[in-house]
């Protein structure tokens, strides 16, 4: 099959509710394919989708939990070298 025909079917597949490429990631695509379409032609592809592009994997740093201490020398730090 040519790309234009695969990339037909996925793009069928990745807005269709109950099919095996709906919303799938890049790996899963590829795999369903058994890669026939190539991986640049794949994130091409979800490149152009909004919901995937902002709901990408994203390595977020949490804020530390909050410390209170409420009289003075109540909290300690204990070092050892």
């Amino acid at each position: 099959m040519s790309i234009e025909n695969l990339l037909e079917i996925l793009k069928d597949g990745f807005n269709r509710p109950g099919h095996a490429l709906f919303r799938s990631g890049q790996n899963k695509i590829y795999d369903y394919f058994g890669g026939e379409l190539p991986k640049k032609e794949i994130e091409k592809f979800l490149s152009k989708d909004y919901a995937y592009t902002i709901h990408r994997n994203q390595a977020r740093r949490r804020p530390p939990n909050p410390v209170y201490k409420h009289f003075k020398r109540y909290q300690f730090q204990v070092c050892k070298y």
